[in-house]
């Protein structure tokens, strides 16, 4: 499976998807699906997954069905051609020279300046205890905010408190379906530029609502892709929009093949850029599986495993919504102690004199 993530593909030649099936033990299989993302999302890997189980299922029961088919590709390729000739393409256009108007500059976690480019990524796996998931659905229902949102929110705490930049933008995957194109596998989603004004001062709760009213405005443009963005935008090829993305990813893979538990494995979104965070919520009682993928020309393994420890410890301490997210506690026993205790050490022998 590495090996051909690592093999790349030629868009005009493909083929532009690949399938293995791994059979482990008698009762231990693995279903290798690869796709380039020119043709696939992650919506329509679910789409294709959640079929194949239930085609299989049917088999096995001795039937065949029909149900649950896919829509037409076509259909796609007619309601973006319709999209484009329209009048809310033209609108969405302006909205985003609008929105990006005086944007600030993208920021780096690691505080590097400069563009690294690397075919490949780094990744740190964690999964969020149920403590914690249960503190951000509490907080999530108190302020009648959705939980993409919270996390969205504390993604944008993490970003001010590890840059101490105040005026940030960063990138939000999204579907940017109908109820047409949630039917049908392709490319269909866009990543959103979300913009976010935050001072250590501001209590959660303050920056959850900003953050809350700048989703549901950029969701209401989302069909207008971020290529078109950067054609029509002004945007030049060496200029970055951001470099920190926050994909949150609710697909229920609780699905079964006769009878057989499926498990969901996600085993590279692509490249990336800078700092990538994936949330996968399955809907199936797991813990919420969190992924840092980074550029392993500006991280190191270490470097990822400390920073997602300190979104991890973020996490835990947004469930109160009045405190200062100046005051959230970010850092580990062992940096506080490193901080306070360690580099504060400087006590030194002094011989007795008048």
């Amino acid at each position: 499976m590495q090996a051909d993530l690592a093999r790349p593909v030629d868009p005009t030649r493909g083929p532009l998807f690949g399938y293995a099936l791994f059979k482990a033990s008698a009762d231990r299989f693995f279903w290798y699906a690869r796709y380039h993302h020119i043709v696939m999302d992650a919506f329509g890997m679910w789409l294709i997954a959640r079929r194949t189980a239930n085609v299989y299922t049917q088999l096995a029961m001795g039937r065949t069905t029909q149900d649950g088919s896919f829509g037409s590709l076509a259909v796609l390729l007619e309601e973006d051609a319709a999209y484009r000739a329209s009048e809310q393409f033209a609108l969405d256009g302006q909205f985003w020279i609008d929105y990006l108007g005086g944007r600030p500059e993208p920021v780096r976690v690691d505080g590097c300046p400069g563009s690294s480019q690397s075919r490949t990524f780094l990744r740190n796996t964690s999964a969020l205890p149920h403590g914690s998931m249960d503190r951000l659905r509490s907080i999530a229902e108190r302020t009648g905010a959705s939980l993409s949102q919270v996390i969205s929110a504390a993604a944008a705490i993490f970003l001010h408190r590890v840059t101490g930049a105040n005026d940030l933008i960063f990138g939000l995957p999204v579907a940017a379906r109908n109820s047409v194109s949630r039917c049908t596998p392709g490319m269909v989603s866009n990543v959103l530029p979300l913009r976010a004004s935050v001072r250590p001062n501001l209590p959660v709760s303050e920056v959850l609502g900003q953050i809350s009213w700048q989703m549901r405005r950029v969701l209401r443009h989302q069909r207008y892709q971020i290529a078109d963005l950067r054609r029509n935008g002004g945007i030049g090829n060496g200029q970055r929009l951001f470099g920190f993305n926050v994909n949150i990813m609710r697909f229920d893979y609780s699905f079964s093949f006769a009878g057989n538990n499926a498990v969901a494995h996600n085993l590279s979104l692509g490249p990336v850029e800078d700092l990538s965070i994936a949330i996968y919520d399955r809907s199936d009682g797991a813990p919420l599986r969190i992924d840092f993928d980074a550029n392993p020309a500006l991280y190191t393994a270490a470097d990822l495993a400390d920073h997602q420890q300190r979104f991890l410890n973020l996490l835990a301490a947004v469930g109160d919504p009045d405190v200062a997210i100046g005051r959230l506690e970010l850092l580990s026993a062992d940096e506080r102690r490193l901080l306070l205790e360690d580099w504060n050490a400087t006590a030194r022998a002094v011989l007795p004199a008048t």
